[in-house]
């Protein structure tokens, strides 16, 4: 990115280390802060939108893990804000849509989508922690949501994560995520390729029915709640998404 350099490192030549260019590790633009930012064009946008200063990440990117504040406000940024070039979109719009597929194609591009072991063994992998995240998380909520979901494939909102789905079956078959097999129980919907009907939260009375010791499944239904269905439906979506990229 032009106008983005690293900190100013002095070369190290001794005897442990005689590579003439050597640069510290923290002074690199890996993965930091409580939302991965990485790569200087990340430390660059974190910068602007935290400090107004499009090098002062750069040239000191340890404090995203070594300032508490820093690192919370990148996480922020990178959800709220974070845009990449060819995306009209970030990863908060797409939750928003219940679209966690797109949250992955924003937020780490080609590394997990295609979501492939020909492309990374290592960001496969994550993307099956990932779905396998959203699946406990969202079946304990009640929750569920499309794993790629694009009404017009042609706007450059819509934003979908290849191979997402086969991950999804495949650990079902495995074993690896459990929790994506009973999804849909209490869902009136029961594949994330449909959209979900949503189901009204329970009151805290019935909430307590539900997890006492004699509740059944599927009480949820039909219970009502002061807050509007899409709000809450809204909410614990981002909560669902969230978890998925918080347990890393």
């Amino acid at each position: 990115v032009a106008g983005v350099s690293m900190a100013n490192v002095p070369l190290q030549n001794d005897a442990r280390a005689p590579a003439i260019g050597y640069v510290r590790a923290d002074d690199m633009f890996f993965r930091r802060g409580s939302f991965d930012t990485s790569f200087n064009y990340g430390y660059m946008g974190a910068g602007i939108a935290i400090k107004g200063d499009a090098q002062y990440f750069c040239e000191q990117p340890d404090l995203l893990a070594t300032n508490p504040q820093y690192a919370w406000q990148s996480g922020i940024y990178k959800w709220m804000e974070y845009q990449p070039y060819e995306f009209a979109s970030t990863a908060h719009k797409q939750v928003l849509k219940g679209n966690f597929g797109g949250t992955i194609n924003i937020l780490n591009g080609p590394l997990e989508c295609p979501s492939s072991m020909n492309i990374s063994e290592k960001h496969f992998q994550m993307v099956r922690d990932r779905v396998r995240e959203v699946c406990r998380v969202g079946s304990s909520l009640g929750v569920m949501l499309e794993l790629n979901s694009c009404e017009n494939p042609y706007e450059r909102d819509c934003q979908t994560c290849d191979g997402i789905e086969e991950i999804y079956y495949s650990c079902q078959q495995d074993g690896s995520c459990p929790d994506c097999i009973g999804w849909g129980e209490n869902l009136a919907s029961t594949a994330p390729t449909i959209t979900p009907a949503i189901i009204k939260p329970p009151t805290f009375e019935e909430w307590g029915k539900y997890w006492g010791p004699s509740s059944q499944t599927g009480t949820r239904n039909g219970a009502t709640s002061s807050y509007s269905s899409p709000v809450w439906y809204t909410m614990t979506s981002l909560v669902v998404v969230m978890s998925a990229y918080l347990m890393e």
